[in-house]
């Protein structure tokens, strides 16, 4: 706690020294941190952006799960509601139905980070305690391809291994897990249809 007191004073020190020697150059506070053209450019909706607006909406979605290759799939009806946030910058979808007879409650951030030059995806729900966090890129088609671990309270493992391909627009969207041994299979496939 002290050390943390110690940075915290030592940066707020610095960043007065910072602006004290801008405005004795002749500069404001605010010209001395205002960000570069090119910084400017980072940090505004883009593009990629664009494409993701298109993806907002409210949709009946089919979602069909399986734990492993060999195991049977299962089917649930859920709504789902996507909307651009922060100006923009992020497209937010929540999803709720039910669940094995709980109500289910789901929520992702899918963005593109300028700087990195990838898209960038959060999801969290009320089943759980973790969150799945994957990074990803698009083909030429379009559709992007996710990649990350996270936590499963079905298996208990700390890092497991998730891929996911969302569709150009938004309406089809797979994901793949690995069996114990290694072995890549499909584990879960949504489709949207728009309300």
């Amino acid at each position: 706690m002290r050390k943390t007191a110690v940075l915290g004073v030592a940066a707020a020190a610095t960043l007065c020294v910072t602006a004290a020697l801008a405005v004795q150059d002749g500069q404001t506070q605010d010209a001395a941190f205002m960000p570069s053209p090119e910084s400017l450019k980072a940090m505004a909706p883009g593009p990629h952006h664009a494409q993701l607006a298109k993806l907002a909406g409210d949709f009946d979605i089919e979602l069909k799960w399986r734990m492993g290759p060999d195991q049977p799939w299962n089917t649930n009806a859920y709504e789902a509601h996507r909307e651009m946030v922060m100006d923009g910058r992020q497209l937010q979808e929540v999803i709720e139905g039910e669940f094995m007879g709980q109500p289910f409650r789901g929520e992702s951030i899918v963005g593109y980070d300028n700087v990195r030059g990838e898209y960038h995806s959060v999801w969290f729900d009320n089943m759980g305690t973790g969150m799945m966090y994957v990074t990803g890129t698009a083909d030429d088609s379009g559709a992007v391809t996710f990649e990350g671990t996270c936590s499963d309270p079905w298996t208990m493992e700390k890092n497991r291994w998730s891929k996911s391909v969302m569709s150009a627009d938004g309406k089809l969207f797979d994901m793949y897990a690995k069996t114990p041994e290694g072995t890549v299979f499909k584990s879960m496939t949504i489709v949207y249809t728009p309300k």
